[in-house]
Order: C-alpha cells, then sequence, then structure tokens
C-alpha cells in the first residue's frame, strides 16, 4: 500500500495489492468483505490501466469482480475475455472466458473456446471438463450454475501451470531447431 501511495505509475505494487486484498475478503464476511472486495478491483483496474498487455491483471479484476456483487459487473465479465485474447495458451483463462460467453449467452463463442479447451492433450482435466461443459450449454444450463462454476475456487490458483497445447507446438520447433543444430555441427 506504502509503494501504491509513493509511486502511482508501478503496475506490479498495485496488482500485488489487488491480490492481497482479494485473498482478504476471500477470507472476510459481510462489510469486511465488499470493502476488501471493492479495494482490489480499483487497485487491479489501476493494475491494469498501468499495463494494459498483462493478462494476470486482467485475470484478477475479473475473479475479484466475481466476488464483489451478487450479479458481476460487465466490466469485470469482460476482463476474463481480454485476459484470454492477451494469452491464448493459458487454459484457465480461456476456461473463464468460455464460462463468461455462456453467461453472456454467447453460446457460440463459449462452444469455440470449450472445443479449444477439448483437444488439448496436454491438460486432460481441462479437456474432460471441457467436454461436460460444452454438454451442459448444449442442454441448456442456466446462468445461475454458470455463475456458481465461476466462483468456484481456482484450482490452478495453487499451483498454476501455464504449460498449454501452445506451449509444447513452441517446444516442438525448438527441439527441432535444436536437433538440427546440433546435427550442422556434426558435419
Amino acid at each position: 500500500s506504502a509503494k501504491t501511495r509513493e509511486d502511482k505509475t508501478n503496475y506490479e505494487a498495485f496488482y500485488l495489492l489487488g491480490r492481497a486484498q482479494t485473498r482478504l475478503a476471500e477470507t472476510s464476511q459481510g462489510d469486511a468483505q465488499q470493502q476488501y472486495f471493492a479495494a482490489a478491483k480499483a487497485s487491479l483496474l489501476r493494475a491494469c490501466s498501468l499495463d494494459s498487455q498483462a493478462p494476470e491483471a486482467f485475470y484478477a479484476y475479473f475473479r475479484a469482480g466475481l466476488g464483489a456483487q451478487n450479479k458481476p459487473a460487465d466490466d469485470a465479465l469482460g476482463s476474463a475475455v481480454i485476459a484470454t485474447k492477451l494469452a491464448r495458451e493459458v487454459s484457465s483463462y480461456a476456461k473463464y472466458a468460455a464460462l463468461t460467453y455462456a453467461y453472456l449467452g454467447q453460446t457460440q463463442n463459449a462452444r469455440n473456446t470449450l472445443d479449444m479447451l477439448a483437444s488439448n492433450q496436454r491438460e486432460s482435466q481441462i479437456a474432460e471438463w471441457a467436454k461436460a461443459w460444452n454438454e451442459k450449454i448444449a442442454a441448456g444450463i442456466g446462468k445461475e450454475q454458470i455463475l456458481a462454476e465461476m466462483r468456484l475456487p481456482n484450482p490452478e490458483t495453487g499451483s498454476f501451470s501455464e504449460w498449454t497445447y501452445a506451449n509444447a507446438e513452441v517446444m516442438q520447433a525448438i527441439t527441432l531447431a535444436a536437433n538440427k543444430s546440433n546435427a550442422n555441427n556434426l558435419i
């Protein structure tokens, strides 16, 4: 908090403060919880404005926005989609973008995102989740159930994994380049 008062342009300070305030809100109740969520949203919004290319700040703003109100505000929901567009390789961002699309009634966008996640060969758990949710959306699941799923604790938070299908393709290209370099050295 002192760091954000000293330097109003310090992205990292605002981002970390917002994350800390979100954690405090999640463990509080009543008025204190709402105050922490409001403070978290303000800090994270500032972080997003300082670095509009930081997907983690938009995702954190989304998570804070989910807790701040009974019905999430459009800006909080939109930030889940922005995070995904900025970091398409992060499956947990795409998961919440798919849920956001479904919540907003953008069924085709939700299904497209879920189809992409369902083809993820590296993360079988997210692929299975996506297949199940594609079926739920096709069956016409309601907004309350979608919102309940969005509000579940994110299992990726503790041991956050950013390794995805897109990263696997990059690693294949790197491996091929390294093997080619090794072959050239032998010749």
